[in-house]
């Protein structure tokens, strides 16, 4: 299990990950990436997530890694 508390405790940046989002499972961090675009999320928002089920990467290459 991610743990938010360690995670923020040993970020060492100014301003990329200080606002961040875990989820246990997603589709795809980067379609929510997309969909958060222009809510207001501060620029450097980190997704994370424990499994993505339907993760993609550049030229919409499938991807997947076990859960943990």
């Amino acid at each position: 299990m991610f743990d938010t508390t360690l995670f923020e405790s040993k970020l060492a940046t100014s301003w990329l990950g200080r606002s961040f989002s875990f989820f246990e499972e997603l589709p795809s961090t980067n379609s929510l990436a997309k969909k958060r675009e222009g809510d207001n999320s501060m620029h450097g928002t980190l997704i994370l997530t424990d499994y993505q089920s339907g993760g993609r990467g550049q030229y919409d290459r499938k991807w997947t890694v076990d859960p943990g």
